[in-house]
């Protein structure tokens, strides 16, 4: 299965339209959702941590949260998120992803 006469791959494994963020290939079945994902990722990624921050009165980094959440309101012909330093680590489900919080101290003031 390759791509169809108006660009759109249905088997995401085979798709030439990626983009890199923060250690993440994110794969597409269009340009269209590929240029939508990066036209709004700077964007959701700083709603959620100021959104999360201000919910839970900590400062809560979640730019990698808000690039997969993105991700998958875009791509709804399939999911394929490859790790780039391990690009045998690849993630065919939103179910088998889980994000830990990690409370690091900055400062004692």
């Amino acid at each position: 299965m390759s791509k169809t006469v108006y660009g759109v791959y249905y088997d995401l494994s085979e798709s030439e339209y990626t983009s890199d963020k923060m250690g993440w290939r994110f794969y597409f079945s269009s340009l269209p959702h590929k240029y939508k994902f990066e036209r709004e990722s700077a964007k959701r990624m700083e709603w959620l941590t100021d959104s999360l921050s201000r919910r839970f009165k900590y400062k809560i980094y979640s730019e990698e949260l808000a690039l997969f959440q993105l991700y998958g309101q875009i791509e709804k012909r399939g999911y394929r998120v490859q790790d780039v330093a391990h690009p045998t680590r690849i993630i065919t489900s939103p179910t088998s992803v889980v994000f830990e919080i990690e409370a690091k101290v900055v400062s004692n003031g």
